[in-house]
C-alpha cells in the first residue's frame, strides 16, 4: 500500500515470491481513493488478511473536513475494493489532526483499528485510540487507550483471541503494551 505524494491517491499491489528466487512476480495495481468529501490525502494505510483470504485496509485522512479513519475491504485479493467506511469522524469530534494507524483481524473476521490523535502543532501526538467492528460496516465508538506523547501503535491478536496493542511512549522513551482478554 502506498500513496502518491502529488495527488494523495492510494494504491495497493501484491506480488508472489518465486520459488528459490528473490524476484517478485508483479501483481496488478488497484487504486482506491479517499471519499469525495475529503482532501484526497491518504496517510498511513495498513492492510491485513483474514482467515477467509479477504483483505482489510484502514487509513487516515489527517486534515481538512473529511479528516478521520477509514476502512475498506477486498474480497478478490485486492483487485477491487469496497467503498470507504468512516470508522471515526475526527472533524465531527473536533479533533485537529490524526496520525499513524494499525489494524488486525481475528479468526472470526472481526476487525480492530488503532490510531493516533495529533495536535496541529507539529503533529504532536496526544493519545492512542481504538475501535472494532464485526462486519466492517458498523464500528464501535472510539475508545482512548492512553493519552500523551504516544507514537507508532501496532495491533496483534493471539490464538486465544487476546488483543494486544503496543506503542512507543515518547515521554518515557519506552515501548508500552496493553491487552484485552476478550478482544
Amino acid at each position: 500500500v502506498w500513496s502518491d505524494s502529488e495527488t494523495g491517491s492510494a494504491y495497493y499491489s501484491r506480488g508472489t515470491v518465486l520459488q528459490g528466487d528473490a524476484t517478485l512476480e508483479p501483481g496488478e495495481v488497484a487504486r482506491f481513493h479517499a471519499p469525495a468529501q475529503t482532501c484526497e490525502f491518504v496517510l498511513d494505510a495498513k492492510v491485513a488478511e483474514d482467515p477467509k483470504g479477504r483483505l482489510h485496509l484502514v487509513y487516515v485522512v489527517p486534515l481538512d473536513q473529511g479528516r478521520g479513519v477509514y476502512y475498506l475491504r477486498s474480497d478478490d485479493t485486492g483487485m477491487s475494493w469496497s467503498d470507504p467506511v468512516r470508522v471515526f469522524d475526527a472533524a465531527a469530534e473536533g479533533w485537529q489532526r490524526l496520525g499513524q494507524t494499525s489494524l488486525a483481524v481475528d479468526s472470526a473476521g472481526s476487525v480492530y483499528a488503532v490510531w493516533i490523535r495529533q495536535s496541529m502543532v507539529r503533529g504532536t501526538p496526544e493519545g492512542v485510540y481504538f475501535a472494532t467492528s464485526s462486519d466492517g460496516l458498523n464500528w464501535s465508538p472510539a475508545t482512548e487507550i492512553v493519552s500523551g506523547l504516544m507514537e507508532r501503535p501496532a495491533l496483534g491478536i493471539s490464538r486465544q483471541r487476546q488483543l494486544h496493542v503496543v506503542w512507543y511512549d515518547a515521554e518515557r522513551v519506552a515501548w508500552r503494551h496493553a491487552w484485552s482478554i476478550d478482544a
